[in-house]
């Protein structure tokens, strides 16, 4: 049994050690677990959760998780890393003929017949099929609606822990055929708890800071349908993009401006700020330029240097001057200049193993 320290665990095969909670989800399933389980606070749990779905998702994980919140629990059976059953929240679930009641698709009286014939022994779905009391089709998208529903509440839960045992998917309950797209299930969730709290609210930051889509970043757009808007502020988070411009596609709707911000709190995109290092070195280089400096001062290197150390010289100031080093939509003034230094670099590194090799004839 794993025992709790704080927002930290220890985990049966690591008798006595312990992980920080982000190492513990990165960690979840790369090794075979047996019994794990993580103990957070909203939003931090709701965060928490949300990871280990994707990362049951990335290594196609099947079993049980179980998610408890205060007095309550939920079962869910993960199928091949998705989510296929959940067993139901009490009072907090809206049950399948009234679903298919607001749909307009349960037949009364034929509901009302069956029932005189009596209650249902199995699941209840079936049973409203084979009594002709609802369609096949209209019952399948009821109970995916009821299962993704399920599925989302639980994010809302406070106290919020979590348990994934590896092994047998069975809660109980029929699997669903469809499984549900974990990018849709969750961005809907997180755009609501941004939407909720002060977390909609975006900081002002540096307008050089760039933005970029991390693996997790990549994993949820993928299972996610998107606005023509949303695929925009995707198309600038996949390569790298500079907050100004990330700021003016999100502000062309609500809901993008909602989607960024829960791809923030996710962890799905990072902040990347150009080292102020970089602009003053590109700085200095084109003065040198002007100045018509030779190889070994352009490559910051003594008199006499080895081809060795210009070859090295060479990759420590292209690591922080070439184009790729800023952001993609930076001006096209500083990419030229980039470009005319790191053209100068190189053939100052030529010049000077040609220089070497000449005092070795």
């Amino acid at each position: 049994m794993a025992a709790y320290l704080g927002t930290y665990i220890t985990s049966p095969s690591r008798a006595g050690g312990s992980l920080d909670a982000l190492s513990f989800v990165e960690k979840l399933l790369a090794e075979e677990p047996v019994r794990y389980v993580l103990k957070m606070d909203t939003p931090s749990g709701a965060i928490s959760l949300a990871r280990a779905f994707f990362r049951l998702a990335k290594y196609k994980k099947t079993g049980v998780l179980s998610v408890f919140g205060e007095k309550k629990s939920c079962r869910i059976a993960i199928v091949c890393g998705t989510p296929r059953a959940a067993t139901p929240l009490a009072d907090e679930d809206e049950v399948l003929g009234d679903v298919l009641l607001r749909k307009g698709k349960l037949d009364r009286s034929l509901h009302q017949r069956a029932l005189i014939r009596g209650e249902p022994t199995g699941p209840v779905g079936q049973w409203l099929i084979e009594s002709g009391a609802a369609p096949r089709a209209a019952v399948e998208r009821a109970l995916y609606e009821q299962h993704r529903s399920r599925i989302q509440r639980l994010f809302f839960w406070r106290k919020l822990d979590y348990l994934f045992v590896e092994g047998s998917a069975d809660v109980g309950l029929p699997v669903i055929d469809c499984p549900v797209p974990l990018g849709d299930l969750i961005l809907d969730v997180f755009r609501q708890i941004v939407a909720d709290s002060a977390l909609a609210q975006v900081q002002k930051k540096d307008n050089d800071s760039v933005l970029y889509l991390t693996e997790l970043g990549r994993a949820i757009v993928a299972e996610t349908t998107l606005s023509k808007e949303e695929a925009q502020l995707v198309a600038l988070l996949s390569r790298g993009s500079r907050i100004e411009a990330i700021d003016v596609t999100a502000s062309g709707s609500d809901r993008t401006r909602l989607t960024l911000n829960s791809l923030r709190l996710l962890g799905a995109v990072r902040e990347k700020k150009p080292e102020p290092s970089c602009y003053a070195l590109l700085l200095r280089k084109q003065r040198q330029l002007r100045n018509a400096a030779g190889p070994d001062v352009l490559l910051d290197l003594p008199k006499g240097a080895s081809i060795e150390q210009a070859r090295k010289a060479l990759r420590r100031l292209a690591w922080q001057l070439h184009p790729d080093r800023f952001a993609p939509d930076a001006s096209p003034a500083l990419y030229q200049a980039s470009q005319r230094v790191m053209a100068a670099l190189c053939s100052a590194e030529y010049n000077l193993r040609e220089q070497n090799r000449g005092r070795a004839v």
